[in-house]
């Protein structure tokens, strides 16, 4: 067997086997009002963060005009992520974060605000490139 074709089933087993985990792992669902604030409150600025960055594009600028604009948005966001995972570590390996708010379920799934955190971008990089 090839070397490429090796890689490849690996891979797919990989990708395989991690869905089939995510599928056996139950959402995290928050039930203390302190918790469920905490968790409100990241994804509130998460959310408009995001809605404030996709505006900014849709109306035809940059992505580096629109990161710019937001910059202390997203290093907000970010320092509010890495103190909520550093104080309920267990929500890292969640699949996904439930709470009620009135009568809808909100949820946001941990690997998305991590990969927010992952995103080391920043104004003055691009305005030195």
């Amino acid at each position: 067997m090839s070397k490429f074709i090796k890689l490849l089933v690996i891979a797919l087993f990989c990708g395989f086997a991690q869905t089939a985990h995510a599928t056996w792992i139950v959402p995290e669902r928050l039930t203390n009002q302190v918790e469920i604030e905490t968790l409100k409150n990241v994804r509130n600025v998460f959310f408009s963060t995001k809605e404030k960055v996709l505006d900014c594009l849709k109306s035809g600028r940059s992505d580096q005009d629109c990161l710019c604009e937001n910059e202390k948005n997203y290093a907000h966001l970010n320092q509010l992520i890495l103190d909520m995972f550093e104080k309920y570590p267990n929500w890292g390996t969640a699949l996904e974060l439930r709470y009620i708010d009135g009568e809808e379920v909100k949820s946001i799934m941990p690997q998305e605000l991590k990969r927010q955190t992952i995103f080391d971008e920043n104004c003055i990089s691009y305005i030195l490139i």
